[in-house]
């Protein structure tokens, strides 16, 4: 700013700018390009004054050369009609499949898995999913799509979904009084369609199919019978099996899930190598997010408690060994997931069978426990509480609904509708229960004292006391006051 003012000054630079000012707003276009090169006039005018001019690094030779450069990495050519193309047989990725090149669906959908997983990065099992929703396309017994042609299929395609809305689906939605039946499966199929169109080269499938089937819109879910904190307590301390290696590991991860919130796959993609157990922190591979590693912060005692099905020292130290050995499984042979099936010791097939194994044990037990409340437990139930418990929580500390320490938590990009309705759920929840979910989890006796306190205080000044009572750490210092004054910060940060 003070070297402006000084040239400011100066009679020849306020002529100067003047003079280009009026030469842009006379002929925009040739400003561009560096034609004018204003830099070098700079240099003269300024090298008197004793100024220094910085030159810039890339001159337009410079530019012209590295064209070239990008031209030779991207083998990009120009045709007869001055038309950029790609030669693909020398890419490293493929950006599209070659359907004439395969002889059999199957040999077509390994090569759309491959372009799925490599080019796109997305995961595998998603990959399959999709994959499903073709073969079943493929195989209608009226409308069968001919994927290895599929610019000529459209037709074929509206064909077959409008049959199966009309026809298909209707007997069970009378059956089950339900006129939204099927339409997560129409879901499955236009995104499948859409997907296979982009690997193919053809953008905009789903919009060119969508408007002929004319889909009930699907209303907002109903607020879900959410478990309460003590019922969460009573799930991490049940004894759902004589097998202590079982039961130890449906308890942890009841703990660590209803804790931390992942996703499906993410749980059953979680390795031992992912907890660190100095900063307790979990870090969690999310591949819906451009950031697929998120360090998720652990309290205490899931990680470190005794008293606790904690991750560290009850499962890690301790039981998981027990399922090593009890398998005869050697330490090269130990392929180091956090929660191995342990029937195999080795990874869930999927996340599917991953969730049909926890819940053969769990949902009996609400049953049974609870028979009057009918709980949900479903495969996102603990990332779902998981997320209205962090929003409980930051309204508790600071008074506030804190929409970022959620997608800090559960891994979200941006502010999305999702959030939105686990402030819509919290809103209604934070009513009955008052109080840290996270904590209350941990150690909930409704008949304590300590309980029964932390219950009848709202944003009390002792509630963080309490709450450190909660969870085993009583004998935890608590930090000294500071003799400066307390100042309130704005409101917001």
């Amino acid at each position: 700013m003070g070297i402006f003012l000084i040239l400011n000054k100066l009679p020849f630079f306020k002529n100067y700018i003047n003079y280009k000012i009026n030469s842009i707003l006379a002929n925009p276009m040739g400003f561009a390009g560096g034609k004018l090169q204003i830099w070098k006039i700079l240099e003269k005018k300024l090298s008197q004054h004793c100024i220094e001019n910085k030159v810039p690094l890339n001159k337009g030779e410079d530019m012209v050369k590295r064209t070239h450069d990008v031209k030779q990495v991207y083998n990009v050519e120009k045709s007869n009609n001055d038309v950029l193309q790609i030669d693909e047989s020398k890419l490293i990725f493929n950006q599209r499949i070659e359907p004439n090149k395969h002889e059999t669906f199957e040999e077509l959908m390994n090569e759309f898995l491959e372009w799925w997983t490599v080019t796109e990065n997305h995961s595998i099992e998603t990959g399959r999913e999709h994959i499903k929703s073709l073969r079943r396309m493929k195989n209608h017994p009226i409308y069968p799509v001919n994927w290895f042609d599929l610019l000529h299929q459209i037709e074929q395609i509206i064909n077959q979904l409008y049959y199966m809305d009309r026809f298909e689906y209707r007997e069970s939605r009378e059956q089950e009084d339900n006129p939204l039946y099927g339409r997560s499966q129409f879901d499955n199929f236009l995104k499948a369609i859409d997907v296979f169109g982009r690997a193919n080269g053809i953008h905009g499938l789903r919009r060119t199919v969508s408007p002929y089937l004319h889909l009930k819109n699907i209303p907002k879910p109903r607020l879900p019978n959410m478990p309460t904190p003590p019922v969460i307590n009573k799930l991490i301390h049940y004894r759902y099996s004589k097998d202590e290696v079982i039961n130890a590991e449906i308890k942890t991860i009841l703990a660590f899930g209803f804790h931390t919130g992942p996703r499906p796959s993410e749980l059953t993609r979680m390795r031992v190598c992912y907890i660190d157990d100095r900063n307790c922190e979990a870090k969690k591979r999310e591949d819906k997010v451009d950031n697929p590693e998120n360090w998720v912060p652990i309290d205490k005692p899931v990680m470190h408690s005794h008293q606790q099905p904690s991750v560290k020292k009850n499962w890690i130290d301790l039981h998981r060994k027990r399922l090593i050995e009890k398998l005869s499984i050697s330490e090269e042979e130990d392929e180091g997931w956090l929660f191995p099936d342990p029937r195999t010791g080795k990874r869930f097939k999927s996340s599917k069978t991953f969730y049909k194994w926890l819940c053969s044990y769990v949902k009996p037990v609400l049953k049974e426990v609870y028979p009057d409340d009918n709980y949900d437990f479903y495969p996102k139930i603990m990332r779902t509480w998981c997320g209205i418990a962090t929003l409980i929580r930051t309204k508790v500390e600071t008074g506030n609904w804190d929409i970022r320490e959620v997608k800090y938590r559960l891994g979200h990009d941006d502010e999305s509708n999702v959030t939105e309705d686990y402030v819509r759920c919290a809103k209604v929840l934070y009513k009955r229960h008052k109080y840290d979910w996270f904590r209350a989890v941990l150690k909930f006796h409704p008949t304590s004292k300590r309980m029964q306190r932390l219950m009848k205080k709202e944003n009390g000044e002792d509630q963080k006391k309490d709450a450190r009572k909660l969870t085993n750490d009583e004998n935890t210092p608590s930090e000294p006051e500071s003799t400066e004054e307390k100042g309130s910060a704005p409101v917001g940060i």
